[in-house]
């Protein structure tokens, strides 16, 4: 499966903020097993970084993000991606890219916290642990953490 990160989510799991904390962990699960591809904007990067860099130095910053190549696949933008998202007339143009994006890598779900945002996504989306009950239904495979225990 791939899934597109929201800048939202992926800040979540670079920073470690305690949103959506358990759906979270079982989507870092189901990386680890190989059972999906996770992906991000470009676009993303320089968001990541503005918000990043309040807190940390840049050097920092950069090497938080630099990392993230290690698990994340990076969707470029491109002019004609650009033009895509303003042409669809969505009330917020970032999240419209994203979902070009996500249409770009064909995605089969957006995982954000800005759900309201994707009410014209053409792809699936929703919370990582909307994600995951998804994933439950489509697959009949579980990634709970209660079912490791």
């Amino acid at each position: 499966m791939r899934v597109l990160l929201d800048t939202n989510i992926v800040f979540d799991m670079l920073c470690k903020r305690p949103f959506d904390e358990e759906g979270l962990l079982q989507l870092k699960v189901m990386q680890a097993f190989g059972d999906v591809e996770l992906w991000v904007s470009s676009k993303s990067y320089t968001d990541l970084f503005y918000v990043m860099r309040r807190e940390l130095e840049s050097p920092d910053a950069q090497d938080i993000l630099e990392e993230s190549f290690d698990w994340l696949h990076v969707c470029s933008v491109e002019g004609d991606d650009v033009k895509a998202a303003l042409g669809a007339r969505w009330h917020d143009f970032e999240d419209s890219l994203v979902n070009v994006c996500a249409e770009k890598v064909k995605a089969d779900y957006l995982v954000t916290r800005d759900e309201r945002g994707f009410e014209n996504a053409s792809i699936a989306h929703g919370n990582a642990s909307s994600f995951m009950a998804y994933v439950l239904e489509e697959t009949g495979v579980s990634y709970a953490l209660a079912d490791w225990g």
